[in-house]
């Protein structure tokens, strides 16, 4: 199922021009996100809770109806810290999981 037809999704990503370039056209279809947020632009990464800071003071939501996900346990620990829920990847099943138990 398609996600984006039930929520608002975005990305924020650690990565450079080069590497996003090509995630963008070969990998991810962006067309599903509502915004995309990336280090090299905002010059901050995950590991500082400004970044998170920056996406909520520009999405349309509270931090409490945000479900962060990553595969980085400090970035996700990060997320939690201002008031966003998060959820540590470890599979796609359990990512599942977590997004359908938020959408309730």
């Amino acid at each position: 199922e398609d996600l984006s037809a039930r929520t608002s999704l975005y990305i924020l990503s650690d990565t450079n021009a080069g590497h996003w370039t090509y995630i963008e056209s070969h990998l991810l279809p962006t067309d599903l996100f509502h915004d995309i947020f990336l280090s090299h632009e905002l010059h901050m990464t995950k590991t500082d809770s400004r970044v998170f800071e920056h996406v909520l003071e520009t999405v349309p939501f509270d931090a409490s109806d945000c479900l962060f996900i990553d595969d980085t346990l400090r970035n996700v620990q990060i997320a939690d810290s201002v008031g966003m829920k998060a959820h540590q990847f470890e599979s796609r099943e359990l990512m599942m999981q977590s997004i359908e138990l938020h959408l309730e």
